[in-house]
Protein backbone atom coordinates (compact mmCIF):
# COMPACT_ATOMS: atom_id res chain seq x y z
CA UNK A 1 0.00 0.00 0.00
CA UNK A 2 1.52 3.74 -0.89
CA UNK A 3 0.17 7.25 0.05
CA UNK A 4 -0.65 9.16 -3.02
CA UNK A 5 1.85 12.42 -3.62
CA UNK A 6 -1.33 14.75 -5.30
CA UNK A 7 -2.02 17.23 -1.93
CA UNK A 8 -5.34 17.87 -3.23
CA UNK A 9 -6.87 14.18 -2.47
CA UNK A 10 -5.15 12.42 0.30
CA UNK A 11 -5.79 9.16 0.40
CA UNK A 12 -4.78 5.53 0.20
CA UNK A 13 -4.26 3.79 -3.59
CA UNK A 14 -2.93 0.66 -4.84
CA UNK A 15 -0.95 1.24 -7.44
CA UNK A 16 -2.08 -2.52 -8.84
CA UNK A 17 -5.41 -1.71 -8.72
CA UNK A 18 -5.24 1.49 -10.69
CA UNK A 19 -3.69 -0.17 -13.30
CA UNK A 20 -5.98 -2.92 -13.47
CA UNK A 21 -9.34 -0.25 -13.24
CA UNK A 22 -6.92 2.33 -15.98
CA UNK A 23 -6.65 -0.90 -18.46
CA UNK A 24 -9.98 -2.16 -18.35
CA UNK A 25 -11.58 1.57 -18.52
CA UNK A 26 -8.71 3.21 -21.05
CA UNK A 27 -8.43 0.37 -23.75
CA UNK A 28 -6.35 1.11 -26.71
CA UNK A 29 -7.73 2.44 -29.83
CA UNK A 30 -6.41 2.38 -33.45
CA UNK A 31 -7.69 2.52 -36.53
CA UNK A 32 -6.92 4.33 -39.69
CA UNK A 33 -7.88 8.08 -40.56
CA UNK A 34 -6.92 10.99 -42.64
CA UNK A 35 -4.68 13.50 -41.57
CA UNK A 36 -4.73 16.74 -42.78
CA UNK A 37 -0.90 18.50 -43.27
CA UNK A 38 0.42 21.44 -44.65
CA UNK A 39 2.69 21.33 -47.91
CA UNK A 40 5.06 24.07 -49.04
CA UNK A 41 4.88 25.16 -53.07
CA UNK A 42 6.58 27.32 -54.81
CA UNK A 43 2.89 29.80 -54.29
CA UNK A 44 2.85 29.28 -50.72
CA UNK A 45 1.33 26.40 -47.74
CA UNK A 46 -0.88 24.02 -49.72
CA UNK A 47 -3.04 21.37 -47.62
CA UNK A 48 -3.38 17.91 -48.30
CA UNK A 49 -5.02 14.77 -46.78
CA UNK A 50 -2.34 11.67 -46.00
CA UNK A 51 -4.09 8.52 -44.70
CA UNK A 52 -2.15 7.17 -41.48
CA UNK A 53 -2.56 4.47 -38.84
CA UNK A 54 -3.66 6.21 -35.86
CA UNK A 55 -3.03 4.56 -32.16
CA UNK A 56 -4.86 6.10 -29.20
CA UNK A 57 -3.32 5.23 -25.57
CA UNK A 58 -3.45 6.24 -22.22
CA UNK A 59 -1.54 9.44 -22.69
CA UNK A 60 -0.84 9.54 -26.42
CA UNK A 61 -2.21 10.01 -29.96
CA UNK A 62 0.41 8.49 -32.50
CA UNK A 63 0.23 8.23 -36.08
CA UNK A 64 2.22 5.75 -38.18
CA UNK A 65 2.78 5.54 -42.17
CA UNK A 66 0.48 2.59 -42.05
CA UNK A 67 -0.69 -0.65 -40.38
CA UNK A 68 2.81 -2.49 -41.30
CA UNK A 69 5.33 0.61 -41.48
CA UNK A 70 5.15 1.84 -37.57
CA UNK A 71 7.42 4.67 -38.55
CA UNK A 72 5.98 8.20 -36.48
CA UNK A 73 5.21 10.50 -38.49
CA UNK A 74 3.42 12.96 -35.75
CA UNK A 75 2.75 12.05 -31.81
CA UNK A 76 0.34 14.30 -29.58
CA UNK A 77 0.82 14.38 -26.15
CA UNK A 78 -2.90 14.32 -24.55
CA UNK A 79 -2.26 16.48 -21.71
CA UNK A 80 -1.53 19.20 -24.56
CA UNK A 81 -5.22 18.67 -25.55
CA UNK A 82 -7.74 21.83 -24.99
CA UNK A 83 -10.84 20.71 -26.46
CA UNK A 84 -12.02 18.15 -29.27
CA UNK A 85 -14.95 19.42 -31.76
CA UNK A 86 -16.74 17.01 -34.44
CA UNK A 87 -18.55 18.12 -37.32
CA UNK A 88 -19.95 15.05 -39.17
CA UNK A 89 -16.74 13.00 -40.66
CA UNK A 90 -14.19 15.68 -39.53
CA UNK A 91 -12.55 15.94 -36.00
CA UNK A 92 -11.04 18.89 -34.47
CA UNK A 93 -8.65 18.78 -31.79
CA UNK A 94 -7.33 21.79 -30.19
CA UNK A 95 -3.91 22.51 -28.54
CA UNK A 96 -3.26 24.78 -25.99
CA UNK A 97 -0.49 26.65 -28.40
CA UNK A 98 -3.55 27.25 -30.28
CA UNK A 99 -2.58 24.97 -32.94
CA UNK A 100 -4.73 22.35 -34.57
CA UNK A 101 -4.79 18.84 -36.18
CA UNK A 102 -7.58 17.86 -38.47
CA UNK A 103 -8.81 13.81 -38.83
CA UNK A 104 -11.48 12.65 -40.65
CA UNK A 105 -12.71 9.05 -41.62
CA UNK A 106 -11.65 7.45 -44.96
CA UNK A 107 -14.90 5.78 -45.47
CA UNK A 108 -18.12 7.50 -45.40
CA UNK A 109 -18.62 6.67 -41.64
CA UNK A 110 -18.79 8.90 -38.26
CA UNK A 111 -16.17 9.83 -35.99
CA UNK A 112 -18.58 9.27 -32.86
CA UNK A 113 -15.88 6.76 -31.59
CA UNK A 114 -12.69 8.54 -31.81
CA UNK A 115 -14.64 11.43 -30.39
CA UNK A 116 -15.87 9.40 -27.18
CA UNK A 117 -13.00 7.62 -26.61
CA UNK A 118 -10.11 10.61 -27.08
CA UNK A 119 -13.12 13.31 -24.83
CA UNK A 120 -13.35 9.95 -21.70
CA UNK A 121 -9.25 10.33 -22.09
CA UNK A 122 -9.08 13.79 -21.32
CA UNK A 123 -11.54 13.39 -18.69
CA UNK A 124 -9.53 10.72 -16.98
CA UNK A 125 -6.30 13.11 -17.48
CA UNK A 126 -8.33 15.98 -15.97
CA UNK A 127 -8.88 14.33 -12.74
CA UNK A 128 -5.93 13.04 -12.67
CA UNK A 129 -4.52 17.11 -12.41
CA UNK A 130 -3.45 16.73 -16.22
CA UNK A 131 -0.14 14.38 -15.23
CA UNK A 132 0.83 11.33 -17.44
CA UNK A 133 -1.24 8.54 -16.21
CA UNK A 134 1.41 5.63 -15.16
CA UNK A 135 0.45 2.48 -17.15
CA UNK A 136 2.59 -0.29 -15.66
CA UNK A 137 4.07 -0.88 -12.26
CA UNK A 138 7.99 -0.37 -11.66
CA UNK A 139 8.49 -4.67 -11.67
CA UNK A 140 6.55 -4.76 -14.62
CA UNK A 141 9.30 -2.28 -16.32
CA UNK A 142 11.76 -4.13 -15.48
CA UNK A 143 11.03 -7.19 -16.29
CA UNK A 144 10.07 -6.31 -19.68
CA UNK A 145 13.25 -4.51 -19.79
CA UNK A 146 14.95 -7.67 -19.12
CA UNK A 147 12.64 -9.49 -21.71
CA UNK A 148 13.49 -6.89 -24.34
CA UNK A 149 17.28 -6.63 -23.48
CA UNK A 150 16.94 -10.61 -23.92
CA UNK A 151 15.51 -10.26 -27.04
CA UNK A 152 18.44 -7.60 -28.17
CA UNK A 153 20.69 -10.17 -27.41
CA UNK A 154 18.92 -12.99 -28.67
CA UNK A 155 18.60 -10.69 -31.94
CA UNK A 156 22.20 -10.18 -31.63
CA UNK A 157 23.42 -13.30 -31.49
CA UNK A 158 20.97 -14.43 -34.65
CA UNK A 159 22.32 -11.34 -36.45
CA UNK A 160 26.19 -12.92 -35.62
CA UNK A 161 25.42 -15.79 -36.79
CA UNK A 162 23.65 -15.21 -40.08
CA UNK A 163 26.79 -12.78 -40.52
CA UNK A 164 29.31 -15.69 -39.85
CA UNK A 165 27.16 -17.94 -42.20
CA UNK A 166 27.34 -15.43 -44.71
CA UNK A 167 30.90 -14.93 -44.56
CA UNK A 168 31.17 -18.85 -44.80
CA UNK A 169 29.09 -18.87 -47.84
CA UNK A 170 31.02 -15.80 -49.19
CA UNK A 171 33.89 -17.71 -48.95
CA UNK A 172 33.07 -21.19 -50.08
CA UNK A 173 31.77 -19.35 -53.09
CA UNK A 174 35.07 -17.58 -53.34
CA UNK A 175 36.94 -21.29 -53.18
CA UNK A 176 35.01 -22.77 -55.24
CA UNK A 177 34.89 -20.06 -58.18
CA UNK A 178 38.97 -20.04 -57.61
CA UNK A 179 38.94 -23.88 -57.96
CA UNK A 180 36.24 -23.97 -61.47
CA UNK A 181 39.18 -21.45 -62.81
CA UNK A 182 41.72 -23.31 -61.88
CA UNK A 183 40.12 -26.61 -63.40
CA UNK A 184 39.16 -24.59 -66.71
CA UNK A 185 42.51 -22.82 -66.98
CA UNK A 186 44.31 -27.04 -67.03
CA UNK A 187 41.35 -28.13 -68.82
CA UNK A 188 41.95 -25.33 -71.66
CA UNK A 189 45.39 -26.37 -71.52
CA UNK A 190 45.30 -30.01 -71.94
CA UNK A 191 43.05 -28.66 -75.00
CA UNK A 192 45.10 -26.29 -76.85
CA UNK A 193 47.98 -29.71 -75.97
CA UNK A 194 45.34 -31.63 -77.67
CA UNK A 195 44.63 -29.95 -80.57
CA UNK A 196 48.85 -28.96 -81.01
CA UNK A 197 49.58 -32.68 -81.11
CA UNK A 198 46.64 -33.58 -83.45
CA UNK A 199 47.17 -30.54 -85.97
CA UNK A 200 51.13 -31.82 -85.63
CA UNK A 201 50.35 -35.28 -86.30
CA UNK A 202 47.80 -34.49 -89.04
CA UNK A 203 50.70 -32.25 -90.61
CA UNK A 204 53.30 -35.35 -90.44
CA UNK A 205 50.57 -37.86 -92.00
CA UNK A 206 50.21 -35.28 -94.83
CA UNK A 207 53.63 -35.02 -95.29
CA UNK A 208 53.73 -38.64 -95.65
CA UNK A 209 50.54 -38.81 -97.80
CA UNK A 210 52.34 -36.49 -100.39
CA UNK A 211 55.45 -38.22 -100.14
CA UNK A 212 53.47 -41.77 -100.88
CA UNK A 213 52.07 -39.76 -103.68
CA UNK A 214 55.05 -38.36 -104.65
CA UNK A 215 56.68 -41.78 -104.93
CA UNK A 216 53.67 -43.66 -106.58
CA UNK A 217 53.60 -40.94 -109.32
CA UNK A 218 57.65 -41.33 -110.38
CA UNK A 219 56.87 -45.49 -110.05
CA UNK A 220 54.37 -44.89 -112.14
CA UNK A 221 56.45 -42.59 -114.73
CA UNK A 222 59.26 -45.30 -114.32
CA UNK A 223 56.79 -47.66 -115.63
CA UNK A 224 55.57 -46.08 -117.89
CA UNK A 225 58.69 -45.00 -119.67
CA UNK A 226 60.57 -47.62 -121.54
CA UNK A 227 63.79 -49.40 -119.95
CA UNK A 228 66.48 -47.19 -120.42
CA UNK A 229 70.36 -47.88 -119.36
CA UNK A 230 73.48 -46.49 -119.97
CA UNK A 231 75.26 -48.70 -123.16
CA UNK A 232 78.88 -49.49 -122.80
CA UNK A 233 79.27 -50.28 -126.57
CA UNK A 234 77.52 -49.79 -129.93
CA UNK A 235 77.98 -53.44 -129.88
CA UNK A 236 75.23 -54.60 -127.04
CA UNK A 237 72.55 -52.57 -128.39
CA UNK A 238 73.01 -54.19 -131.98
CA UNK A 239 72.58 -57.48 -130.31
CA UNK A 240 69.15 -56.17 -129.23
CA UNK A 241 68.09 -54.87 -131.62
CA UNK A 242 70.10 -56.33 -134.86
CA UNK A 243 67.96 -53.87 -137.72
CA UNK A 244 69.00 -50.75 -135.79
CA UNK A 245 71.58 -49.99 -138.95
CA UNK A 246 68.06 -49.91 -141.29
CA UNK A 247 66.55 -47.33 -139.10
CA UNK A 248 69.24 -44.65 -139.90
CA UNK A 249 68.15 -41.24 -140.66
CA UNK A 250 70.11 -38.21 -141.76
CA UNK A 251 68.02 -34.57 -139.94
CA UNK A 252 68.87 -31.44 -141.05
CA UNK A 253 67.28 -28.94 -138.14
CA UNK A 254 67.54 -25.38 -135.98
CA UNK A 255 68.13 -26.45 -131.92
CA UNK A 256 64.67 -25.28 -130.15
CA UNK A 257 65.86 -26.58 -126.64
CA UNK A 258 68.43 -29.05 -125.22
CA UNK A 259 68.99 -30.65 -121.45
CA UNK A 260 72.27 -31.73 -120.24
CA UNK A 261 71.26 -34.50 -117.89
CA UNK A 262 74.85 -35.52 -117.45
CA UNK A 263 78.16 -35.44 -119.52
CA UNK A 264 77.22 -38.70 -120.77
CA UNK A 265 73.20 -37.98 -121.90
CA UNK A 266 71.93 -34.87 -123.74
CA UNK A 267 68.68 -34.48 -124.75
CA UNK A 268 67.94 -32.13 -127.40
CA UNK A 269 64.26 -30.97 -129.79
CA UNK A 270 65.21 -30.04 -133.06
CA UNK A 271 63.30 -28.10 -135.81
CA UNK A 272 63.45 -30.04 -139.17
CA UNK A 273 61.85 -28.32 -141.87
CA UNK A 274 59.70 -31.41 -143.19
CA UNK A 275 59.29 -33.35 -140.07
CA UNK A 276 58.53 -30.37 -137.52
CA UNK A 277 59.96 -31.08 -134.29
CA UNK A 278 62.52 -34.34 -133.67
CA UNK A 279 63.57 -35.38 -129.89
CA UNK A 280 66.84 -36.37 -130.21
CA UNK A 281 68.88 -38.38 -127.18
CA UNK A 282 72.94 -37.66 -127.15
CA UNK A 283 74.20 -40.61 -125.46
CA UNK A 284 77.91 -40.88 -125.29
CA UNK A 285 78.59 -44.56 -125.04
CA UNK A 286 76.62 -44.81 -128.61
CA UNK A 287 78.25 -42.14 -130.77
CA UNK A 288 80.71 -41.96 -132.92
CA UNK A 289 83.04 -39.29 -131.04
CA UNK A 290 85.71 -39.69 -134.29
CA UNK A 291 84.28 -36.45 -135.94
CA UNK A 292 82.72 -34.83 -133.06
CA UNK A 293 82.45 -35.53 -129.82
CA UNK A 294 79.05 -35.79 -127.46
CA UNK A 295 77.77 -33.02 -125.99
CA UNK A 296 78.77 -32.37 -121.96
CA UNK A 297 77.59 -28.99 -121.54
CA UNK A 298 74.95 -26.53 -123.10
CA UNK A 299 77.26 -24.08 -124.49
CA UNK A 300 78.58 -27.18 -126.61
CA UNK A 301 75.02 -27.10 -128.63
CA UNK A 302 73.33 -23.69 -128.22
CA UNK A 303 69.94 -23.07 -128.89
CA UNK A 304 69.39 -21.86 -132.52
CA UNK A 305 71.86 -24.09 -133.54
CA UNK A 306 71.93 -25.63 -137.43
CA UNK A 307 73.11 -29.14 -137.18
CA UNK A 308 73.93 -32.30 -139.11
CA UNK A 309 72.28 -35.18 -137.18
CA UNK A 310 72.89 -39.02 -138.26
CA UNK A 311 70.34 -40.60 -135.92
CA UNK A 312 69.00 -44.14 -135.37
CA UNK A 313 65.44 -45.69 -134.20
CA UNK A 314 65.20 -47.87 -131.44
CA UNK A 315 61.77 -47.68 -129.64
CA UNK A 316 62.00 -50.43 -127.16
CA UNK A 317 65.23 -48.23 -125.71
CA UNK A 318 64.18 -45.14 -125.44
CA UNK A 319 61.09 -43.12 -127.94
CA UNK A 320 63.92 -40.54 -129.20
CA UNK A 321 66.00 -40.99 -132.01
CA UNK A 322 69.55 -42.52 -130.75
CA UNK A 323 72.34 -39.81 -132.42
CA UNK A 324 74.97 -42.05 -134.05
CA UNK A 325 76.94 -39.02 -134.85
CA UNK A 326 76.74 -34.99 -135.20
CA UNK A 327 78.49 -31.81 -136.80
CA UNK A 328 77.22 -28.31 -137.14
CA UNK A 329 76.12 -27.30 -140.41
CA UNK A 330 78.58 -25.54 -142.66
CA UNK A 331 76.02 -23.03 -143.93
CA UNK A 332 75.41 -21.66 -140.43
CA UNK A 333 76.74 -19.81 -137.53
CA UNK A 334 75.56 -21.00 -133.89
CA UNK A 335 74.33 -18.22 -132.21
CA UNK A 336 75.82 -16.38 -129.75
CA UNK A 337 74.87 -17.12 -126.22
CA UNK A 338 75.40 -15.85 -122.92
CA UNK A 339 78.97 -16.02 -121.47
CA UNK A 340 79.22 -18.16 -118.65
CA UNK A 341 80.61 -17.20 -115.19
CA UNK A 342 82.85 -18.94 -113.40
CA UNK A 343 83.23 -18.64 -109.68
CA UNK A 344 87.45 -19.26 -109.45
CA UNK A 345 87.68 -17.33 -112.48
CA UNK A 346 85.94 -14.29 -111.48
CA UNK A 347 87.67 -14.59 -107.92
CA UNK A 348 91.42 -14.85 -109.61
CA UNK A 349 90.63 -11.51 -111.32
CA UNK A 350 89.52 -10.23 -108.26
CA UNK A 351 92.53 -10.69 -106.43
CA UNK A 352 94.99 -9.62 -109.53
CA UNK A 353 93.00 -6.36 -109.00
CA UNK A 354 93.31 -5.98 -105.19
CA UNK A 355 96.96 -7.35 -105.35
CA UNK A 356 98.30 -4.32 -108.07
CA UNK A 357 96.11 -1.99 -105.96
CA UNK A 358 98.06 -2.74 -102.87
CA UNK A 359 100.96 -2.39 -104.72
CA UNK A 360 100.28 0.90 -106.55
CA UNK A 361 99.95 2.27 -102.57
CA UNK A 362 102.68 0.80 -101.42
CA UNK A 363 105.01 3.08 -104.03
CA UNK A 364 103.19 5.93 -103.29
CA UNK A 365 104.11 5.74 -99.35
CA UNK A 366 107.89 5.06 -100.22
CA UNK A 367 107.81 7.89 -102.33
CA UNK A 368 106.32 10.07 -100.37
CA UNK A 369 102.88 10.79 -102.31
CA UNK A 370 99.54 11.03 -100.96
CA UNK A 371 96.82 13.52 -99.57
Amino acid sequence: MEICDRPEQLKICDPQQDLEKLASECKDYSGELLRRQALKSSGGLLSGWNQEWCLLTHNFLAFFVSRTDLAVKQCLLLASVQDVKQDGRTLQIVLHEGKEELLRSPEKMSMDGWCDEIRHRLEKLRADGQTIMPCLSVAEAKGWAQEALRELSAEGQHQDHQAEQQMRERRYQAFALMLQATLLGRIRSVQRRAFTDLALYSRIQGLLQSQRNAAACRLWRAIKQPCWRQWERFEALQELEPQIMETKQVFNGQVLSRRVKSKLLTFCTLQVESLGQVDLCFAATLMDESKVPSPKRRNDLPVGLEIQVEALSAPRVRPEFLVRCWRPAPESEPVESEPTLSLPVHLAKKDQVNRRAKEQLAGWGKNGGGC
